[in-house]
């Protein structure tokens, strides 16, 4: 078994104000976000659910047209199918863990660095 830590594994700007890290098995991806005041407001939608547990801060989701606000130790579920995005209020960078299963195919460059490990 290897250990790692977030701080270690490939970051990416996602799209201005996004960075994102990731860590999966053939079955689960978790990816781990920072989002940053000001970022870049992408509504989009997928066809599978995304699980989100936010760590740090406060951010708005807004799906399906309805807003909700979601702060540290906050956990819910986007269904596949359903219009989102995030935004950040105030001035303090938000951290979510964001779960995928099976794990998404288009983030698989996220987690590359595991194709080399061990």
């Amino acid at each position: 078994m290897k250990v790692y830590s977030w701080s270690e594994l490939p970051p990416e700007e996602a799209r201005a104000g996004v960075v994102r890290r990731a860590f999966a098995n053939s079955d689960v991806m978790v990816v781990h976000h920072f989002l940053h005041p000001g970022m870049e407001t992408r509504p989009h939608v997928h066809d599978f659910d995304q699980m989100v547990c936010v760590i740090d801060g406060e951010v708005f989701f807004t799906v399906e047209g309805k807003r909700h606000r979601t702060r540290t130790g906050d956990v819910f579920n986007i269904p596949a199918g359903a219009v989102h995005f995030a935004e950040v209020p105030g001035d303090r960078i938000v951290t979510t863990l964001d779960i995928f299963a099976p794990p998404r195919k288009d983030y698989s460059h996220l987690v590359s660095y595991l194709e080399q490990a061990d």
